[in-house]
């Protein structure tokens, strides 16, 4: 059996030690918050339509929220690689602690996302708010796997779990990215 007494803990888990994660939140904050603004936008841009039923800008409102939506995925890869740079630059971190941060902004800002999106879900499914074209992409892969048998509350909650499975996914993405961001700082 080998042990790892005499390696420092450093050269096996990088930044991502204890007493390093507080630099790893500190580099997060700031993606978080601008991750958090950007999905509250996105929200917002797909809750309009259901707002002015009827008006003649409902068609640019949605073509703009979808121009948005395409926009976004670009914008948050470069949120996170920016991150993964930032934590280096000016935390100090390694590689790894440079991902970490980048996994935790991803993952702070979806659980915000996915609250919100949720909130909205009850809010239509109780007649609060009209349905809308509010559709996330967890809704669209629960629709594809179990089609009609998952809606109203039951396809909510389906999308919720999809949901969290993304999170992991994109954690362990989001970390790469980070990490490119920091190797890319280190040159």
């Amino acid at each position: 059996m080998h042990s790892f007494k005499n390696i420092p803990c450093e050269c096996v888990l990088g930044d991502l030690m204890f007493e390093n994660v507080g630099n790893v939140l500190k580099a997060s904050v700031l993606a978080i918050c601008i991750g958090i603004v950007l999905v509250i936008i996105s929200i917002i841009l797909k809750l309009i339509p259901a707002l002015i039923i009827g008006s003649e800008f409902v068609d640019i409102i949605t073509l703009i929220s979808a121009a948005y939506e395409f926009l976004m995925l670009f914008i948050f890869l470069l949120l996170y690689f920016w991150t993964g740079m930032r934590a280096v630059k000016r935390f100090g971190l390694d590689v790894v602690g440079a991902g970490g941060a980048s996994a935790v902004a991803f993952v702070v800002t979806g659980i915000v996302n996915l609250i919100l999106s949720a909130l909205l879900g009850v809010l239509m499914l109780s007649h609060v708010l009209p349905p809308t074209g509010l559709v996330s992409p967890e809704a669209v892969v629960v629709a594809s796997i179990f089609g009609d048998a998952a809606k109203g509350a039951v396809g909510l909650g389906l999308s919720n779990l999809c949901g969290i499975v993304f999170l992991a996914v994109g954690a362990l993405i989001n970390f790469a990215i980070g990490g490119f961001g920091g190797l890319f700082a280190h040159r």
